[in-house]
């Protein structure tokens, strides 16, 4: 989503951000008690371990029983494959923690959406910082 360099609103299904005000899900918070923003990926921890151990198993079968060894081997290659797509397409966080120490964070998958957010928050707890 493009904003207009003037822009002082963003408006979506899910979110609207305008003057000091943003509403999200069930949730309305006022800008001005906002202390503290963050931005991140959220990460997908790999068992890389128990993947191994899989791998290996899956060898020793292959030599005693071959068509199951193959088919333990198949599901550790989709399983990590799997892993592998959830944890590039993981979604990017917004979190505001307010004056009062209550967290709220904002699920995005478009990071320059995020940013669009971020940036307009940002401008509007310091209007007078460009």
């Amino acid at each position: 989503m493009e904003l207009p360099k003037n822009s002082t609103q963003i408006k979506t299904d899910q979110i609207l951000v305008k003057q000091n005000i943003i509403r999200f899900e069930n949730v309305t918070l006022n800008l001005n008690n906002v202390s503290q923003i963050n931005t991140g990926k959220i990460k997908v921890q790999v068992p890389f371990i128990p993947l191994i151990i899989a791998v290996i198993i899956g060898l020793v079968i292959l030599k005693f029983n071959p068509s199951l060894g193959a088919l333990l081997l198949l599901l550790v290659a989709a399983y990590g494959y799997h892993l592998y797509n959830v944890t590039q397409n993981s979604d990017h966080y917004l979190t505001f923690i307010l004056n009062s120490s209550s967290v709220y964070q904002i699920l995005v998958k478009d990071t320059d959406f995020l940013n669009d957010i971020r940036d307009l928050v940002n401008s509007i707890i310091n209007p007078n910082k460009n």
